[in-house]
């Protein structure tokens, strides 16, 4: 089964879920939780909001942290900020669609990231997060992710691969592809479409 979905952050107007249900028969929304701004990680200004309108539409939802981090104390750090918000805001609730680390900026780009992201997820683990992820394009994943270790754990993985054909996803068929995110121009918008597999 599959559905289409979006994610968003601040970037989008405060009726952009609304407006995607109506237009594109959306079947959830992963929302930006926040990101690492001037050396502190941020809430997204529009998090809140989008979660109310997520709720009172009925529709599930996920959340993604825009990661920075340049070692194991940060990516600690940055868990930490995540374990807070999900229970200052949501009542300690696991979204239904998961929790995901973006990680497509140029500060995680570097030996090593792998080893930092799994000590921040296994840790995230151990918090009781069961569904947690890792979003990224396929350079990313194939450059920097060790991606026959993340099968056998069994990491939810969501690609970013704008084509008509997920590759890396038919490639890898015995990793666990929750999400494809297939354009930045969803139904002429300046939205990100996605496809949600789980």
């Amino acid at each position: 089964m599959s559905a289409a979905i979006i994610d968003i952050s601040e970037y989008q107007d405060d009726d952009i879920i609304s407006t995607a249900r109506e237009s594109m028969g959306i079947g959830g929304v992963i929302i930006r939780l926040g990101l690492t701004y001037h050396g502190e990680p941020t809430m997204d200004d529009k998090f809140i909001t989008f979660v109310n309108k997520a709720v009172e539409l009925g529709l599930p939802y996920g959340i993604y942290y825009y990661s920075k981090m340049t070692d194991s104390d940060w990516g600690l750090k940055e868990a930490q900020f995540i374990n807070d918000k999900v229970y200052e805001l949501l009542n300690g609730q696991e979204p239904g669609m998961g929790v995901f680390w973006d990680m497509e900026d140029s500060l995680v780009q570097y030996d090593g990231v792998y080893a930092n992201l799994m000590n921040a997820i296994d840790t995230m683990s151990n918090w009781g997060f069961k569904k947690t992820g890792i979003y990224a394009n396929k350079s990313y994943f194939e450059t920097y992710m060790d991606l026959d270790d993340l099968a056998n754990r069994g990491t939810r993985l969501w690609l970013a691969q704008y084509n008509d054909e997920p590759e890396l996803i038919n490639e890898r068929p015995n990793n666990n592809w929750v999400c494809w995110q297939y354009t930045d121009k969803a139904n002429g918008m300046s939205l990100d479409g996605d496809i949600w597999y789980e």
